[in-house]
């Protein structure tokens, strides 16, 4: 996918995410497997059949008759979905100096926070 996110949601709506924009998961292979065979020219082999769409342009899958999407049309799909929505409109807004930031600070102080003497610790064990 080019390092471009086509997906950010919860792990049991990607199924669903993907079959409404025309795809399928084949029996016996393994969604992980899937995910990343999707936005790539292989990809074209998981379209779901549909008789509806005109099969003339050069765009169109013969066998499936849809167009297979391109990573940038994934990814202005996702944008279009409501967790695309979502993560947008998150981001979009202003971040007060509330309980975000305040969460912000917690985490980047307590997670990557080395007291002194833990550090020396292992600098002493690592020689």
């Amino acid at each position: 996918s080019e390092g471009k996110i086509i997906y950010c949601g919860p792990v049991d709506s990607v199924l669903s995410h993907f079959e409404s924009l025309g795809y399928i998961l084949p029996d016996r292979m393994d969604v992980a497997d899937w995910l990343q065979t999707l936005p790539t020219k292989d990809g074209a082999q998981f379209m779901a059949k549909n008789e509806n769409i005109d099969a003339d342009s050069e765009e169109v899958d013969v066998d499936t008759g849809r167009k297979h999407l391109t990573t940038d049309d994934f990814v202005e799909k996702f944008h279009e979905s409501k967790y695309g929505q979502k993560i947008m409109e998150r981001l979009n807004s202003p971040m007060n100096d509330g309980d975000d930031a305040k969460f912000v600070r917690d985490m980047a102080k307590n997670r990557y926070a080395n007291p002194t003497l833990k550090a020396l610790k292992l600098v002493v064990q690592r020689e």
